[in-house]
């Protein structure tokens, strides 16, 4: 069995790596990373599965309990403070990105429980990576209920 550190170590390389060819993504053709390349940061959901079956924990919570019961153990210590700094780089990056998407304060708001929502927002359907309308959706569902996952971040 893999150590703590070494585990967290090797989730702060794999995520470290998925951020350098996302930025390198990005860098070299903006559109197309917004647009298709921005898949690349997916893997990090992987990355972050792999850990906690190698550490037999379900939650970020667990992983956050066991990182506290040994973060006396300096090589925990140095692989934490290693990850923390990369999940910082993470956020700024995605941050950064949503400023270069340069959307509209409108398209970007947050809905409330109770407001109407704009149908012609569009999703891309995960099965078939075709781009639909909440409302052609709808119109398509088959089935009585519709589970939309609206993903930011994975982390």
């Amino acid at each position: 069995m893999e150590s703590l550190s070494d585990v967290i170590s090797k989730l702060y390389t794999d995520i470290e790596l998925t951020l350098e060819r996302a930025r390198k993504a990005r860098s070299q053709h903006k559109e197309k990373f917004f647009s298709k390349d921005y898949s690349i940061l997916g893997k990090t959901i992987g990355h972050y599965a792999h850990c906690f079956k190698a550490l037999g924990i379900k939650t970020y919570m667990e992983f956050k309990n066991i990182i506290g019961k040994n973060f006396k153990a300096q090589k925990v210590k140095d692989a934490v403070l290693e990850l923390e700094t990369v999940e910082e780089e993470w956020a700024e990056f995605l941050a950064e990105s949503e400023k270069m998407m340069d959307l509209s304060k409108e398209s970007t708001a947050l809905t409330k429980l109770g407001d109407k929502v704009n149908l012609d927002y569009q999703l891309m359907d995960a099965r078939t990576q075709k781009i639909k309308t909440i409302g052609n959706i709808i119109e398509d569902l088959s089935a009585k209920h519709l589970v939309l996952i609206l993903l930011r971040h994975f982390a």
